[in-house]
């Protein structure tokens, strides 16, 4: 490989760079990576307070989501789970089993089929499958078997038996079935145990071909000490039978269920105390068990029947190449694109609660924490509603405003659920929906139709739901109106000023003054010295909240946030007043000359732009541009003067200096390092006096800030993978 050479030169093998070494590198095993950076497969570890363990939780769904792939693509109607006394779990469906031939891969090392499907990462039936399963990357259950202390697969296809063990991810076979201490053998890849099928007829029946895994966690590897639930999982694999519709899932328990404590009454079942085991059965037939969770859902009773609106449409996605599997007809070999298929049910009703109980699913996947599937329901649901009020005689006016998501989630009982082959997600866990834009333009325009067809139907329900939703839309716009009455009066008794201000002389009578807001109270303290009386100072602690990400709750909550509102004195959003600034001169950031005062200045940026709008277009935001660096040379006039060259960079610093050495000139340089550490008179002088370098911020910077703050905080993985790369077109390797 080429690599490219600095003009620096290389220190030579070995030799430091940067603080890199090359005995430093390290190659690791995929069991050894997994268990380095664990959270890349298994999610966050759980919250303080909460008593189950994510990443057990995900272990175990890994293994149960294998069971429900067999059901989707059409080969099992049945599985099993079973959670064990010894904290074991087993997991069976009658599908057709894992693959036993022996494979080949890509280093020519040979190995039983069962080894490869399960034993090694990225290997999956899933990669160019169209059909909308759970798994797609090929690590999720493999990822299990590498860091489990024990798996025993089991695998039963046409009358035979084959067995394979795995202890750490090597594949080998136990000495006998108690447990991960057993005596273990590890064997060659290739070796499959391989009997004739010796189960009972009765334990055949309805089994007789599929898979089972019985799974011992190895509880050391994890990040917490909080074991995985039973109930959790038993109300994940209620809700996928829910929406597969004659599926037949049994799950059994001798752990936490088998107490009856808890939601154990909730998710039917029986115990047998012979037995000291919980077992509830599920199988549903039509829109039956998405009544169920709709039900479970709703903390009150439910105002209408569910509505259920199908959709279904196709998506064109970039690909890097035709996948195998992949239909030529359905890929576009010019655009670099392929036709994905991809579809929506969506089951609504509405109770008498204040608040939205919405569920949403992918791939019968429970997504948590919601993602783009939920906002293309947000955006359709929304649309369909308003365009039914504005042509309601009672509905909306020309002069109203539209009513918000906010206004139609007032009671709003959901179950959203899409199928999509090679769904992604936000991680591994699957916790949240994710996908390009084009995938949630896709969404939305999917879901709009059908949503609009039921908004202007004849349906009888729709329109009390409407007047529902705009009966909310009053409220909130009453509420809204007492909210901006309450801060006019608060404008006018004027909050006190926060303490740790720093006033400047004339503020509030009208005179030029001007509101500097710095970083942190070294900052403060440095330019206390420094500044001109005309400038007041204040203080923030480290890196603002992200205004554009964060909910104005949490914007208003923030006690900078607060004490900016308050110095500057004249409202805040839509009941600012530029005119009655405290501080007619504007505001004035002053943060570090460095990367993270370069941060602090643009979430400053969005900050003062959301709480007082037209500011920023008067121009009345500025930042103050000290220099990195200040380097001194002597006048050359005889006269013993001193002529001082800002710099801004640390390379614009490095070429003056070379420049200076180049011409035979003596010079002296100045780090100004941070603004609490430099000297009084050079702060005065670059951020005070007749010299001093004020920028003033417009509105294309703040616009830019915002879209590089979307990018890097937003949830469009592609768009910030993209920019990363950009970011790394120009960087030059050096050995």
């Amino acid at each position: 490989m080429a690599v490219k050479k600095s003009a620096g030169g290389s220190k030579g093998a070995g030799g430091k760079r940067g603080g890199f070494r090359e005995e430093k590198l390290q190659v690791l095993s995929d069991r050894e990576h997994l268990l380095k950076r664990l959270s890349l497969t298994f999610g966050v570890q759980e919250d303080d307070g909460e008593t189950m363990s994510r990443q057990k939780q995900k272990a175990v769904m890994e293994t149960v989501e294998n069971a429900f792939d067999q059901v989707l693509k059409g080969y099992a109607s049945r599985v099993r789970v079973e959670f064990n006394k010894d904290r074991s779990f087993t997991v069976q469906d009658n599908g057709i089993g894992l693959p036993v031939s022996e494979q080949t891969d890509e280093h020519g090392v040979v190995g039983s089929g069962v080894y490869y499907a399960i034993g090694r990462t990225k290997t999956s039936s899933n990669y160019g499958d169209n059909h909308s399963a759970v798994g797609t990357n090929g690590v999720g259950f493999s990822s299990v078997v590498l860091i489990a202390a024990r798996v025993d697969a089991v695998t039963w296809k046409s009358g035979r038996e084959f067995r394979l063990s795995f202890k750490d991810g090597q594949p080998g076979y136990f000495d006998a079935d108690n447990g991960p201490d057993d005596a273990f053998t590890p064997v060659d890849p290739r070796v499959l145990h391989e009997t004739v099928d010796t189960r009972s007829k009765s334990e055949r029946a309805g089994w007789e071909e599929g898979t089972r895994f019985t799974v011992w966690l190895d509880d050391t590897v994890f990040q917490s000490d909080n074991p995985y639930s039973d109930v959790d999982a038993a109300q994940r694999v209620k809700r996928t039978c829910a929406l597969t519709p004659g599926m037949e899932a049994t799950v059994t328990s001798f752990q936490e269920l088998a107490s009856g404590a808890g939601e154990a009454a909730n998710l039917g079942g029986a115990i047998d105390k012979g037995m000291g085991a919980w077992t509830a059965t599920y199988k549903f037939e039509g829109d039956e068990g998405v009544q169920t969770l709709l039900e479970d859902a709703a903390p009150r009773k439910l105002a209408t029947d569910p509505f259920h609106v199908s959709a279904s449409s196709t998506v064109w996605l970039k690909t890097s190449a035709l996948r195998p599997g992949d239909d030529p007809r359905g890929v576009s070999a010019a655009a670099g694109e392929r036709e994905v298929p991809m579809s929506a049910d969506l089951w609504f009703t509405w109770c008498d609660a204040p608040s939205e109980h919405v569920e949403t699913f992918s791939n019968t996947v429970f997504t948590r924490l919601g993602g783009k599937h939920y906002v293309a329901f947000q955006k359709a649901l929304t649309q369909a509603v308003n365009k039914r009020l504005r042509s309601m005689k009672k509905g909306l006016s020309v002069k109203d405003p539209d009513v918000t998501y906010e206004d139609v989630a007032h009671g709003l009982v959901a179950v959203v659920s899409t199928r999509m082959p090679g769904a992604t997600y936000s991680n591994q866990a699957k916790d949240q929906l994710d996908g390009s834009r084009a995938v949630s333009n896709a969404l939305v325009k999917m879901m709009s139709g059908p949503l609009e067809e039921w908004a202007m139907g004849r349906d009888k329900n729709v329109p009390a739901v409407c007047e529902r939703v705009l009966k909310a839309a009053r409220a909130r716009l009453s509420a809204q109106k007492k909210v901006d009455a309450s801060l006019a009066s608060a404008k006018i008794a004027k909050a006190a000023l926060p303490a740790k201000l720093v006033e400047a002389e004339g503020a509030g009578t009208g005179a030029t003054t001007f509101l500097m807001v710095c970083e942190g109270d070294s900052a403060v303290s440095g330019l206390k010295r420094a500044r001109t009386l005309d400038c007041a100072l204040l203080g923030v602690r480290g890196k603002g909240i992200n205004a554009l990400k964060a909910s104005t709750e949490k914007v208003l909550a923030n006690g900078e946030v607060k004490d900016l509102i308050n110095a500057v004195g004249a409202g805040f959003g839509a009941s600012f007043d530029l005119g009655a600034m405290r501080y007619p001169g504007g505001i004035v950031i002053a943060t570090d000359a460095d990367p993270d005062g370069s941060h602090i200045a643009t979430l400053l940026y969005v900050i003062v732009d959301k709480l007082f709008p037209g500011l920023i277009d008067a121009g009345l935001l500025f930042q103050v541009k000290t220099p990195l660096a200040v380097v001194s040379v002597k006048n050359g006039d005889g006269a013993g003067g001193v002529v001082e060259l800002p710099a801004f960079t640390l390379s614009e610093a490095h070429d003056m200096m070379r420049q200076l050495a180049d011409a035979g000139l003596s010079y002296s340089t100045d780090y100004m390092k941070g603004l609490g550490e430099s000297t009084s008179e050079r702060l005065h002088q670059y951020a005070f006096s007749s010299e001093k370098c004020w920028q003033r911020v417009e509105r294309r910077d703040v616009e830019e800030t915002e879209r590089v703050l979307d990018v890097i905080f937003g949830g469009d993985t592609e768009k910030r993978k993209e920019w990363i790369m950009s970011l790394g077109a120009g960087v030059e390797v050096s050995d």
